[in-house]
């Protein structure tokens, strides 16, 4: 893999987005975005269970059955997706990627810092906030 062009905090990136691109990207406006896919895709207790658990469920079974030594996401969002498959392949090496530097940076905290996080989702109809662990 080639070496990252920068790094913005601990989130490397491979391509140079402008001053410009960060100001346009909907995904870089932490609030509501970045709160909406932390909930649907961390806080599974929220929802009675994972919204895309039978998404998931589909690719488990259709994963091929020889030794996995690499897997990529494109588009990881928050990193549910790959972390699981982490989770489910130890011995591999679990990339993801994503445009958004604020999903990566939640993807960072939950996946690999284990940090637990608090949601305040009484704005979007929520009676409590919501941790994630």
């Amino acid at each position: 893999m080639n070496q990252p062009i920068l790094y913005r905090k601990s989130i490397p990136f491979f391509h140079e987005k402008s001053e410009e691109e960060f100001r346009n990207d909907a995904y870089e406006q932490y609030d509501p975005m970045v709160i909406r896919q932390s909930a649907l895709h961390l806080i599974d207790d929220l929802w009675g269970g994972y919204p895309m658990q039978p998404i998931v469920d589909f690719g488990l079974v259709n994963w091929p059955d020889y030794p996995i030594k690499d897997i990529l996401e494109i588009g990881c969002g928050v990193g549910r997706w790959i972390g699981d498959l982490a989770e489910k392949f130890p011995n591999a090496n679990c990339w993801g990627i994503d445009y958004s530097y604020q999903l990566l940076k939640r993807a960072e905290e939950a996946w690999i810092k284990g940090a637990p996080m608090q949601l305040n989702l009484s704005k979007y109809g929520f009676s409590h906030s919501h941790q994630i662990q």
